[in-house]
């Protein structure tokens, strides 16, 4: 049984170039990826898969996070809400953790640019750490995914 994984290999990757940064830009609810996941899971008849809810989908994404913890070139910038992505066109420099178009939390054009200026940036987060969220809650921040977040 032959097994994929982009987690292993990125781990791999992150151990063998310690000095180079793995950053991602992460919407809490990415709709995209939802309705692939749900897509993926009918295509699969998983029908438990194919209704996962936002809060379950948001839970699971840390989760694949969390593996990446422990490298020190790892970093996380979580947006809330659910815009696919956010590095082309007008949402790279209107985006700020709290999400698109927002003029609070932290803007994301400002710890993109600390990624090529200096190091160490810290995770990104808009929210309340909680180890136990609401079932249906997406407005946290995980300490387990982001221990040294700026929660904002």
């Amino acid at each position: 049984n032959l097994e994929y994984s982009v987690q292993a290999h990125t781990k791999t990757a992150m151990a063998a170039h310690k000095h180079a940064r793995f950053a991602f830009i992460q919407s809490k609810v990415d709709a995209s990826q939802i309705w692939f996941y749900h897509g993926l899971a009918a295509s699969n008849f998983d029908a438990v898969n194919a209704q996962i809810t936002d809060a379950q989908f948001y839970n699971l994404s840390l989760g694949l996070f969390t593996g990446y913890v422990p490298y020190s070139n790892f970093k996380l910038f979580l947006v809330s809400g659910s815009t696919h992505t956010f590095t082309d066109g007008q949402d790279f420099v209107t985006t700020t953790s709290a999400g698109p178009d927002t003029t609070t939390g932290f803007p994301l054009p400002k710890w993109t640019g600390s990624l090529v200026k200096f190091w160490p940036t810290k995770s990104i987060c808009t929210g309340n750490f909680t180890t136990s969220p609401e079932p249906t809650d997406v407005d946290y921040c995980d300490p387990a995914v982001t221990p040294e977040c700026e929660t904002v």
